[in-house]
């Protein structure tokens, strides 16, 4: 059974949609694979106020084009207990990733937020460019509102946190090599992030491209 990868890798339909360089003539298909942005743990008690309501893909200077619903981060919260609206849940504007930038829609408005609720251990995917906060917590007794996030970007854009310099590299070592290549030991298509034209991860001791993502000078395109 093939891959996603194998058979994104063989179409030449993707060929076209790819971004491409061309070299000595001839045409190279480059893809900018996923690394780690941030990863947060959010424990919030009561009485706590509302977060503004922000846009996640603001540290990449994201331009929002009207309608695009498009971003250079995605994320997946995960609920370590119960949260609903009386304990901060995070409230989301539906729709608002299609919005173009605050500058010409104007600030967004609270009163269109929607409560994402969820059961401990339940989980939502959350693109950048929606319009979102943490709740109100007012919970009496009080409640704590536990969420584990963790969001991704491309590789060729700037992560929110510098994971190889946040985490000691003696640690990393210890981590399995697609960890490693997520946390930034990696090379985005085409050559971009590499340490004297090798993949840094053979810096930690490990081989490069864990993934198989191939050659990251791209991959010769094929002729239709």
């Amino acid at each position: 059974m093939a891959t996603l990868l194998e058979v994104l890798n063989e179409s030449q339909t993707c060929d076209q949609m790819l971004n491409s360089v061309f070299r000595d003539g001839k045409r190279y298909t480059c893809t900018s694979y996923p690394v780690l942005a941030v990863s947060e743990a959010f424990n919030r008690g009561s009485p706590s106020t509302a977060q503004q309501l922000h846009r996640d893909d603001m540290a990449q200077h994201f331009d929002h084009m009207e309608g695009s619903g498009e971003s250079s981060l995605l994320g997946l919260l995960v609920a370590g207990v119960d949260t609903n609206f009386e304990n901060g849940a995070t409230q989301v504007i539906v729709g608002s990733h299609k919005w173009p930038e605050a500058a010409i829609y104007g600030p967004a408005d609270r009163s269109l937020c929607s409560t994402c609720e969820m059961k401990k251990g339940d989980a939502v995917f959350i693109i950048g460019s929606i319009w979102h906060g943490a709740g109100e917590n007012k919970t009496n007794p009080p409640e704590r509102r536990i969420i584990y996030s963790c969001h991704m970007t491309r590789g060729s854009l700037c992560s929110d946190e510098n994971q190889t310099l946040a985490i000691d590299q003696d640690v990393i070592k210890t981590y399995e090599p697609e960890v490693q290549a997520l946390l930034g030991y990696s090379v985005s298509h085409p050559n971009c992030g590499h340490v004297d034209m090798k993949d840094p991860i053979t810096i930690l001791g490990s081989k490069e491209d864990p993934f198989g993502y191939g050659s990251f000078s791209g991959k010769e395109a094929k002729v239709a």
